[in-house]
């Protein structure tokens, strides 16, 4: 088989795949604008903002440490985690989500909301 073929039958078998929730193996999707460098945990409970660690699971909600702005959690696997945005901060429209890396708090990327 020629190299041509084999990259032709890559692409389509990619394109074809189903998307089940967030993977660190799907494209790496639209850049946010103005997102912080990472999120932090807020604790419902006190009150108080931390930093994400590796240990956590995704956590709801996250908080932008510039604006205060919150964000939920959807769904996560994988270590990321698909969180709803409000007034399309971030770039984020409708029916997209901002995917964020679970263990430090960092924007992965906007991505198309599951089942879109």
């Amino acid at each position: 088989m020629n190299k041509a073929f084999l990259a032709l039958v890559c692409v389509l078998l990619a394109a074809c795949a189903p998307a089940h929730g967030p993977s660190a193996t799907a494209s790496p999707g639209r850049a946010p604008v103005d997102a912080p460098d990472h999120f932090l945990v807020l604790d419902i409970k006190s009150g108080v903002t931390l930093e994400p660690s590796p240990d956590m699971a995704c956590r709801n909600p996250l908080v932008d440490p510039k604006t205060g702005t919150q964000i939920r959690l959807l769904r996560s696997s994988e270590g990321h985690g698909d969180y709803a945005v409000t007034d399309g901060r971030y770039g984020v429209g409708a029916h997209e989500v901002l995917r964020i890396a679970c263990a430090t708090g960092k924007p992965v990327g906007i991505f198309p909301s599951e089942g879109d």
